[in-house]
């Protein structure tokens, strides 16, 4: 087994340091072009996140202001529900009220009669 690690020692001895240096060039331009590659999907990612994030923000806004219209429509109908309700109570206590009266006309009535 030695004996086959020596040739490859040997092998690597036989490369000269010019050719290291360009093996080594090499791949840090292709680590630098991976780099770029992935600097510029992130950055495109990036792009799509702010326009989603800007869509969000919008879509929140009109959420925000259908649901204070809805408030103030839910108010306002409460507002009326109330008035609705005291206006029944009104006629309620004139309808006994008037209902007293001819109760008290008919006594009158079969008195005199």
């Amino acid at each position: 087994m030695e004996s086959k690690k020596l040739p490859q020692t040997q092998q690597l001895d036989t490369v000269s340091p010019a050719t290291r240096l360009l093996e080594k060039r090499r791949l840090m331009y292709e680590n630098q072009e991976k780099y770029i590659s992935k600097k510029k999907d992130f950055q495109q990612a990036e792009i799509g996140f702010r326009l989603q994030e800007k869509e969000l923000r919008e879509k929140d806004q009109e959420i925000q202001e259908a649901l204070i219209n809805f408030a103030a429509y839910l108010d306002a109908n409460q507002k009326a529900i109330k008035k609705c309700e005291e206006s029944i109570d009104k006629l309620d206590k004139e309808n006994r009220e008037k209902d007293d009266e001819i109760r008290r006309k008919r006594k009158q009535l079969d008195i005199l009669r």
